[in-house]
């Protein structure tokens, strides 16, 4: 299933949750490990540690491998297989939620792509020792790494998401550049990039220095500033070709960007001879 890291980090921030064991495993070129299911009562984070496999989750597929992780709930159907001719080595985290948060993710599958695997690969390496000793001072600090791996993975998925969802905004300027004219609202172009409405307005601003609103406000009351120099159309005309069906909200718009109205700004072009 797909979910954002924003939602992601919403599960993990608001969720009561314990550190419950790490196991590690390797699988042979060839090999199958099937017909099984995922332990009862714990979900758990699959951390590639070498090579790639084919892991599914109640029948759904995910491609193990460098940058991405796998989510997996409670007793799901599960098969793995090893991809290409090296053996493949992964660990699980499971972890037990106590405290469900709104958006419950604890019995969902999902991929994590992330970053930078160095420092997680740390981790879990740090978490397999401390697992692995006995003590109550060992189980105290395999707490407390399993609380930076999760940090730490959560970090490198939001990074790959903001370089991944910045590369979108120039198809987004160049959509609202080809159909300027058209009725569409923010929240429609944030859906046709799988954005939240939100996201997608920061990182629009970032790009730009402009509100999604904004850049379409300016973008539409230049192209009519055009037209009205062109002096082909109607205040009217104009008002519909750069996107607007209300010829009044129209000239509140332009006055509010030019500081004039579409009528004074054309008897301004007139009486100062500015045409193309």
């Amino acid at each position: 299933m797909d979910y954002t890291i924003n939602q992601v980090i919403d599960y993990f921030a608001k969720s009561s949750i314990e550190y419950v064991n790490v196991i590690t495993n390797q699988l042979l070129p060839g090999e199958t490990d099937g017909n099984r299911t995922t332990a009862a009562g714990v979900s758990g984070i699959v951390i590639p540690l070498s090579g790639n496999a084919h892991f599914s989750f109640n029948d759904t597929a995910y491609v193990l491998e460098e940058g991405i992780l796998v989510h997996a709930g409670s007793q799901m159907k599960l098969e793995i297989q090893p991809r290409g001719n090296k053996p493949s080595e992964y660990a699980v985290i499971h972890y037990r939620t106590l405290q469900e948060a709104p958006v419950d993710l604890k019995d969902t599958d999902f991929a994590i792509t992330v970053k930078q695997m160095g420092r997680i690969k740390d981790y879990v390496y740090q978490l397999i020792k401390s697992s692995s000793e006995p003590g109550s001072f060992a189980d105290f600090q395999a707490k407390m790494i399993f609380i930076n791996l999760l940090n730490e993975i959560l970090i490198q998925a939001k990074k790959q998401s903001d370089e991944k969802n910045t590369s979108i905004i120039p198809k987004a300027i160049n959509f609202i550049q080809e159909n300027y004219a058209d009725d569409f609202s923010i929240s429609e172009l944030a859906n046709m990039f799988h954005m939240e409405r939100r996201r997608f307005t920061e990182l629009f601003e970032q790009h730009t220095g402009l509100t999604p609103i904004k850049y379409v406000t300016e973008y539409r009351i230049r192209h009519a500033r055009e037209l009205l120099r062109a002096d082909e159309h109607s205040i009217a005309e104009i008002a519909e070709l750069v996107g607007y069906q209300d010829n009044f909200y129209f000239s509140r718009v332009f006055k509010k960007q030019t500081g004039m109205s579409p009528s004074q700004y054309k008897k301004y072009l007139e009486e100062n001879y500015i045409y193309f």
